[in-house]
């Protein structure tokens, strides 16, 4: 299984990270950290029909079920975008990027205490 590696995505640069959270949504997926517009999981992602950031935010949103912790859905994203191409810090990026996006759209949608390996000091 293909799960989200949380301290994977603590790479991403912070400023990077906050740009993309605090920044409207628009179609371009190049906006999208870890992503890119061009390139094989960009393409991937436009012959699956995602075509656009709102629809990415989408299939995150539609992968979390009810009950669903922070953990299963990241884990869930993950491996659908690992069965379109994404894979390594690429994927965590993409995961972590959707996850606070969202928790910033929709407070309590993802919850960085759930993963205890990040919050190991």
């Amino acid at each position: 299984m293909s799960s989200f590696n949380i301290l994977a995505s603590s790479k991403l640069k912070d400023n990077t990270l906050a740009q993309f959270v605090t920044s409207n949504v628009t179609d371009d997926l190049s906006n999208v950290p870890g992503l890119g517009g061009s390139g094989k999981i960009a393409d991937a992602l436009r012959r699956n029909g995602i075509t656009s950031t709102f629809q990415l935010i989408g299939k995150f949103l539609e992968l979390r079920g009810p009950n669903m912790t922070s953990v299963e859905n990241c884990n869930l994203f993950a491996m659908w975008l690992t069965q379109r191409g994404a894979t390594g810090s690429s994927r965590n990026y993409i995961v972590r990027s959707i996850a606070e996006k969202c928790s910033a759209i929709m407070p309590g949608i993802f919850d960085v205490s759930e993963f205890p390996e990040f919050n190991k000091e």
